[in-house]
Order: C-alpha cells, then structure tokens, then sequence
C-alpha cells in the first residue's frame, strides 16, 4: 500500500480525533437554562413572554408551547444570575437563580400571574430535601415557587428533616438563625385535612374574620409528617420577614402538604404542596 496514503489517513484521522476533543470540550463550556412560562390559574401556557437573563443581557422569547432556553455568553461560568419573566396582561416575575458551569440543562418555570387579581394559586409544587445551595428545597412562597436553598434566593420556607432518619420531615420558616438569612414566615395551626378539589375550593378560613397576626401564626414550623405520606393537611401562612423588613403589605397564604415521598429518580425525598396567597391583606382565597 502506498505509504504517502497511509499517513494521510493517520493524519486524518488525528485531526477528526482533535476536532472531536475541541467539539467537545466548547460544549462544555456552554451554560444554558430553560423553563416553561404558564398562567397560574388556567395552567396555559404563554407564548410570546420575555425572559431576561442579569447580568448578561440576553433575551429570548417564549415558543407557542411556552418553552424557553437560552445559552449564556461565553466563556460561561457558574455563579448567580437573575430570570425576569415578563408577559402582557400579568406581573413581572423575577427570580435570582444560581448555575453550574457547564451545565445546559437547568429548568426554571414560571407561574404568571394575573395584572387584575389578588389572589393567586399554584398547584402540584415539587420541593426537594436539601442536598446543597442548589438544591430545590426552598419555596418562594410569595410567588408560589419552588427556589434554590441559597442565600441568593428569595426563601420564605424550607424543607426539612426533623429527625436522624431522613423519614419524618416539616416545613419551616425560611429565616435561619445562623446566618441571618431568608424570610421569616409564621404558621398557623393545622387547619384540617383537604383533598385537592376541598382546597381548590377554600375561600376563607378561621371563620372569615380579618387575620390576627400576633394570634393566628403560633409557630416557625407545620407539623412532622413521614416519608412516604399523603398528609393533605392545611395551615396558613404569614409572610412577616417580607412585611416587617421589606415594607410590602400584610401577605397571607394557605399551604397544602398534598404528598410526600421518595423519589427513585432523584434520588431524594420530596414533598408536594399547593399554595394559595392574597396579596392585599385578606382572609379570601377563591379565585372564582
């Protein structure tokens, strides 16, 4: 055989190696995030909303699915960011996230809300036990989010192990003493057991009266509940880190600990609330 021919094909064979290497490492170095925009009360999704990534600039668009993604501007690297989500007809939605260098498969949905309500749902919310600050095991519970457990993020509440076990678990009040962080939120006591369509249609509690914020909020946490369960039960929460540092009115809210259990995919123990909020102060949570 030819030896010219035989090391022109080493070499080709080389660079497609090298090529190959050099495409693979640029696709490392790619960060991206994606998600999925969606009114809260309908669960339709919105096309056509804006998402703004901090500090790098970048806009995209969501699809007529409601699907976003964008990649980040090279060379990327892992760190804080902020999503602003907006959309024609709902409150802009804002939301400090932190990514991975490298990593392109981050997902951050988003429920908006109406410009013309103040009482809001979302149902079906997926919060993960604490791993590390990336973990999905806070909620926002002004926006009826599940959040990053960081410091960077708006936390209103965590979720926790109460024992050595990592098979009973609470809810609590997303200010830490140790650091100084995170809002502090007030639970009321259990309300009652609700099913899905009970809670969906829970207009007041309490009897109707106004809420009493020194009275009606005992505690820093709801009660244990174990993996796996389904507790359905509800409290009311109160908001006061967010009143009392930030200057934001009186917020009120429902929780709903729908399920709990462990999830083979992740890995990871998980529980699923729905949450109902009014934003004006009010013992009202019916949309309808």
């Amino acid at each position: 055989m030819n030896i010219k021919y035989l090391v022109f094909v080493a070499i080709a064979a080389l660079s497609a190696f090298v090529m190959s290497c050099e495409v693979q490492q640029a696709s490392y170095e790619r960060t991206g995030v994606g998600g999925y925009i969606y009114d809260s009360a309908t669960k339709v999704p919105i096309t056509g909303a804006s998402i703004n990534v901090e500090p790098d600039n970048i806009t995209v668009l969501s699809d007529s699915a409601g699907n976003y993604y964008m990649e980040l501007k090279p060379p990327s690297s892992g760190g804080n960011y902020v999503l602003n989500v907006s959309a024609d007809g709902y409150k802009n939605a804002r939301r400090p996230i932190i990514l991975w260098a490298g990593d392109t498969t981050a997902r951050h949905n988003f429920a908006m809300f109406s410009d013309s309500q103040d009482v809001y749902v979302n149902f079906n919310i997926i919060v993960t036990d604490y791993v590390n600050g990336y973990s999905s095991s806070a909620l926002d519970l002004y926006n009826l989010a599940a959040v990053q457990d960081t410091l960077w993020t708006r936390r209103d509440a965590r979720f926790r192990a109460s024992d050595q076990t990592n098979t009973i678990y609470r809810i609590l009040t997303g200010w830490e003493f140790s650091t100084g962080y995170g809002y502090k939120t007030r639970f009321s006591n259990p309300i009652g057991t609700y099913t899905r369509n009970e809670f969906d249609t829970l207009s007041t509690v309490f009897g109707g009266r106004p809420f009493d914020p020194n009275g009606d909020f005992p505690s820093d946490f709801t009660n244990d509940f174990n993996i796996p369960s389904s507790p359905n039960m509800v409290y009311c929460y109160y908001l006061l880190g967010r009143n009392s540092y930030y200057g934001e009115p009186k917020v009120f809210g429902l929780i709903r600990i729908a399920d709990a259990y462990y999830d083979t995919n992740l890995g990871l123990n998980v529980v699923v609330v729905d949450l109902k909020i009014n934003r004006k102060g009010n013992n009202y949570f019916n949309l309808y």
